[in-house]
C-alpha cells in the first residue's frame, strides 16, 4: 500500500471513530506509517491513554486485503472496546478527582 491509501484509510477512521463514540471529542483513531492502528484518548484531567493494534504484515500488501482484514477480524470491536475502556477510565478519574 502507499501514502494515498494511508490518507484514505485515515480519513475513514477519522470520520468513523473520532468524537462520535460516547460523546467524546478527545479521541483519535488513526493508522501509523506502518499501517498499524493507534488509539489515543486525552482524558478531561489531561492524562493521555494510548493503545496500538498491530495489523499482520500479510494484510498490509494491498488495499482490499487490508480492508477485508479490518472489517472481518474483530478489529472494529477491539477499537470500540478500547475507546469504551478509556472513556470509563476517564469518568472514574474525574469522579475520584471531584470527591
Amino acid at each position: 500500500m502507499n501514502k494515498t491509501d494511508l490518507e484514505i484509510l485515515n480519513g475513514y477512521l477519522f470520520n468513523t471513530f473520532n468524537g462520535y463514540l460516547f460523546n467524546t471529542f478527545n479521541s483519535v483513531v488513526k493508522l501509523d506509517d506502518r499501517f498499524n492502528i493507534e488509539i489515543c484518548y486525552n482524558t478531561r484531567l489531561n492524562s493521555k491513554l494510548e493503545a496500538k493494534i498491530i495489523v499482520p504484515e500479510k494484510f498490509k500488501k494491498n488495499y482490499s486485503e487490508f480492508c477485508d482484514y479490518i472489517l472481518t477480524s474483530g478489529v472494529i470491536n477491539e477499537i470500540i472496546s478500547t475507546l469504551y475502556q478509556f472513556y470509563l477510565k476517564d469518568l472514574t478519574e474525574l469522579r475520584e478527582q471531584n470527591n
